[in-house]
């Protein structure tokens, strides 16, 4: 059984060039943003994983994780972040709510792939970790 992954980014280009990489290993979904994302979460599809932007119109990715880490039904969903804002309040208030992995833009696929292997053959409590 393939995992499934929800892309959440709104550059069109991004989210179909990971979606295409991605979807020889996975089942990708996309968003184009957190409203879209939680749209698609509340018709009660649950991905394996979440890999979000942060800077995004409508709802951000700090809101979307805020969201899904305070809902009951989404908050053990895996979280990566994609972001070109590395600072380290950010990673440390993203790390606050229990992500996976924090990957920097510009970013090789391979390493987020590499992340994705190694979130799905490890407990889920063990597999954070910076990228």
């Amino acid at each position: 059984m393939r995992h499934t992954i929800l892309i959440v980014e709104d550059y069109d280009s991004l989210r179909q060039l990971l979606g295409t990489y991605l979807s020889r290993f996975y089942s990708v979904l996309g968003a184009k943003d957190g409203v879209e994302a939680m749209s698609w979460l509340h018709r009660g599809l649950v991905p394996d994983a979440v890999i979000t932007d942060l800077q995004m119109p409508e709802l951000d990715g700090i809101a979307l994780i805020t969201h899904l880490r305070d809902s009951g039904l989404y908050r053990d969903i895996p979280l990566i972040v994609i972001t070109g804002e590395k600072n380290e309040e950010t990673e440390r208030r993203c790390r606050q709510f229990g992500i996976q992995a924090f990957i920097e833009k510009p970013f090789n696929p391979l390493i987020l792939q590499q992340q994705l292997d190694q979130l799905f053959s490890t407990p889920k409590q063990l597999a954070v970790s910076a990228v």
